[in-house]
């Protein structure tokens, strides 16, 4: 697929349009914001296993159970308060208007999914191949891993990246001189290793770096500061990850992207040097903000959560994929934002979009 970067969005803002009409888009992606949340009226019983796989369930096996839930709206002029071991449904502010030559992906956004909160999208008619122009609102399933996560009216909630229906995929040897060209690039710093960089249809593979951290406060609040208030843990001998516990690690290559390509980060177990996609044992990699703009450069922060058993990590483990996609046009703005140059396991900076006008 074909992702369009900020300058296709101008080139097509006559027929793909999101309104009320918003600022200028990222590189490749379009910020929506959080207009209501819904919960159920009694709850969703079980386990947290269980509300993982409503999560995790297709959209139409969503709708059947969605109709017995009693969703009830949760009104707030101030900030509600997202729960572990529950669901919150969400819609955005903006309508989509979207042209039948594309479609859309709904990305969380890192700052949120730093914080352990799962954004799923649950609307399959955009997943879907449509005949004509779609045009509506963005449904959302939000949940959080760990910790209680504010979420405040207006919020900006998730991340609209619109593609092409063009097919398109790298082979091997596209990917191999891509990264030859340094368009993309991994590498692991300050040290002799020599990165996986083995490919497996157009995607790159990570390992797990060095330190492992896990907030230690009560609230996570995206308004505030929280990045000293986390306990750090090293994995050179191995660390094992508690189930029903949220932790950030990092890839132990530092990944950078071009203006001409983005990126999807995908969990992956490695097994006798082969991947398999989709299955690293019992830990998921990421809250559904597996986006990576154009222009990022820096190490790739995972969102860690073992929702049953405990599981033991190490240092260098092979433990994700990045698939590479190319930009419909080079993008205008290349990504320069918070997470530039991060380096190891980096807690949300999402306090610094509330000094900004949203």
């Amino acid at each position: 697929m074909l992702i369009l970067s900020d300058a296709d969005y101008e080139k097509f803002r006559n027929i793909l349009r999101f309104y009320p009409q918003l600022k200028k888009p990222g590189p490749a992606s379009q910020d929506l914001h959080i207009e209501q949340i819904r919960t159920p009226a009694k709850g969703i019983p079980g386990t947290r296993k269980e509300v993982e796989g409503l999560m995790d369930a297709p959209a139409a096996d969503f709708f059947k159970r969605q109709d017995r839930l009693e969703l009830r709206s949760r009104r707030s002029d101030r900030f509600w308060m997202i729960k572990p071991g529950q669901i919150y449904f969400a819609k955005t502010v903006e309508t989509v208007v979207l042209p039948e030559q594309f479609q859309l992906n709904v990305q969380g956004r890192s700052s949120l999914g730093r914080l352990g909160l799962r954004t799923q999208h649950i609307d399959d008619k955009l997943e879907i191949d449509h005949e004509s122009t779609y045009e509506g609102r963005i449904y959302l399933m939000l949940a959080s891993y760990d910790k209680p996560v504010l979420i405040r009216p207006n919020d900006r909630i998730c991340q609209a990246v619109v593609y092409s229906n063009e097919i398109l995929h790298f082979t091997n040897e596209q990917l191999a001189k891509i990264i030859e060209s340094g368009a993309v690039s991994a590498a692991v710093k300050d040290t002799s290793e020599t990165p996986i960089n083995i490919f497996s249809h157009h995607a790159l593979g990570l390992r797990l770096g060095k330190k492992i951290i896990r907030f230690r406060g009560d609230v996570l609040d995206p308004k505030v500061d929280n990045s000293g208030n986390y306990f750090n843990f090293d994995t050179t001998e191995g660390f094992v990850l508690d189930g029903d516990r949220f932790y950030l690690g990092a890839s132990l290559e530092t990944v950078g992207f071009s203006d001409r390509f983005a990126g999807m980060i995908r969990e992956v177990y490695w097994h006798e040097g082969r991947p398999t996609p989709n299955d690293f044992p019992g830990i998921r990699m990421h809250s559904g903000a597996n986006f990576i703009d154009p222009g990022f450069n820096g190490t790739i922060t995972y969102h860690l959560y073992s929702p049953i058993i405990r599981r033991l990590v190490k240092l260098g483990e092979p433990i994700a994929e990045v698939d590479i996609f190319p930009l419909m046009t080079p993008c205008k703005n290349p990504y320069k934002s918070k997470y530039q140059g991060q380096q190891g396991p980096t807690p949300s900076k999402g306090h610094a979009d509330y000094t900004k006008v949203l």
